[in-house]
């Protein structure tokens, strides 16, 4: 989504183009927050999705999807819709910001979120926004230990509005923020924090989630994690260093009891 001085068409028509939908412009919040980059923090992954790419996703329905409304285009949540990226599955420490369009129609039966270091049903952090009257306010689940974290939260007044999230990772503690940079409308603190995982998004039931201008950071540059032989506990002794590069392939054995072949791949 570019966000720029709005231009309102004379008239306004449905076009469907490959993988890519129109959908007419609708309001946003006032004094839209856009996520960027701070500074003392790197950028792990950033996108406004204009240039039409959504080879970096999952959806447990169909194909990725875009969207394009007055501002331009996001990417449409369908079902579980995940970000599959390099090392994405190996961040301890980061911070998702984005802006969010929904429509949580029909109240009380939508609950749309996002997952966290979600290593698949129990090991993950759940956040999701609940619609019912009266329990209007975002939730926070863990694993299988049902809700662990609730605020009020009054959002429906922002169905079909952009708006700004953020959700911060760092050391023991989850904050959600909500079209505020600097106060949290949820804060946890989870006395057994979960390592890593994959981050994905979810309808949970809603008409539409629309996503855009998503910004993911670290406190630090991401190294990715070398593993180094494994040694016994004891001895401290390596139990197998092995790169074929002298086309030695012992200790390895075939089916039959012979050395297997080793293969240059250059």
């Amino acid at each position: 989504m570019k966000v720029s001085t709005r231009l309102i068409a004379s008239a306004v028509s449905l076009v469907m183009l490959t993988g890519l939908l129109f959908v007419p412009g609708t309001a946003e919040a006032a004094n839209l927050i856009v996520p960027s980059p701070e500074s003392g923090r790197t950028v792990f992954y950033r996108t406004d999705f204009e240039d039409g790419r959504t080879a970096d996703w999952t959806t447990s329905e169909g194909d990725p999807m875009l969207v394009e409304d007055a501002h331009g285009k996001a990417y449409q949540v369908q079902g579980y819709d995940y970000l599959e990226v390099p090392n994405i599955n190996q961040l301890t420490e980061f911070r998702v910001e984005f802006n969010m369009k929904i429509n949580t129609e029909p109240r009380g039966e939508a609950w749309p979120g996002v997952y966290l270091k979600s290593m698949g049903q129990p090991t993950r952090y759940e956040v999701f926004f609940e619609s019912a009257p009266g329990k209007e306010g975002i939730n926070m689940k863990k694993n299988l230990l049902g809700i662990v974290a609730s605020a009020p939260l009054s959002f429906l007044k922002d169905a079909g509005q952009w708006v700004y999230v953020k959700l911060d990772l760092t050391g023991d503690r989850v904050n959600i923020y909500y079209n505020n940079k600097e106060t949290p409308a949820l804060s946890y603190q989870d006395p057994s924090p979960l390592d890593s995982g994959p981050l994905g998004f979810f309808l949970g039931g809603c008409q539409y989630f629309y996503i855009d201008n998503l910004l993911i950071t670290t406190p630090k540059p991401f190294v990715e994690e070398v593993v180094p032989p494994h040694t016994d506990n004891v001895s401290g002794g390596v139990y197998l260093d092995c790169d074929f590069e002298s086309g030695n392939a012992t200790p390895f054995i075939d089916a039959d009891g012979n050395a297997p072949a080793v293969e240059d791949f250059g």
